[in-house]
């Protein structure tokens, strides 16, 4: 029961804002958010999706944050020049 509780606070956190935006919502998302961040806070970003995609309680969460890796990796690439930028 205490192991179970502790494990629900620890996982609780990693629940995305809403799991269940349309493709549009998601995309203008994590666009504005990522497109903010220091170039310190992008990295911590992904490394931060990485683990809370491995600990995901659902498997809906771990999609979102699959997501949010992706997109910060877009993000980080794009600021370096890298990667395939849509006009």
């Amino acid at each position: 029961m205490m192991e179970e509780k502790r494990l629900f606070l620890r996982t609780h956190r990693l629940q995305p804002p809403d799991p269940y935006f349309s493709r549009e919502q998601f995309l203008r998302y994590h666009h504005r958010d990522l497109a903010t961040m220091t170039e310190q806070e992008l990295d911590k970003e992904i490394r931060r999706a990485v683990v809370a995609a491995s600990l995901a309680r659902f498997p809906s969460w771990a999609a979102w944050w699959e997501q949010r890796y992706q997109a910060a990796r877009a993000e980080r690439a794009r600021r370096k020049g890298g990667g395939y930028e849509r006009r």
